[in-house]
């Protein structure tokens, strides 16, 4: 099984939150996910709606991007 990686670098802000809250709520996305994001303004929004929903995740900083890793259960 592959991991789900959702590359919101690039997009503007809603929707690397949208597809992210999408992911969320997909049932063919199991177990961790990435989100990856270009923007700091998107990876805050990101990992305010996880806490706030209390799932699980880590954050790392790429060269030019931010890596979330969501761990859905």
């Amino acid at each position: 099984m592959s991991q789900t990686i959702i590359d919101a670098r690039g997009q503007s802000c809603p929707r690397p939150l949208m597809m992210t809250k999408k992911a969320l709520k997909d049932p063919d996305v199991t177990g961790e996910f990435v989100v990856l994001t270009g923007s700091e303004n998107a990876k805050e929004n990101i990992e305010r709606l996880l806490q706030d929903n209390a799932v699980p995740f880590q954050t790392g900083k790429e060269e030019n991007h931010y890596r979330i890793t969501v761990n859905k259960r």
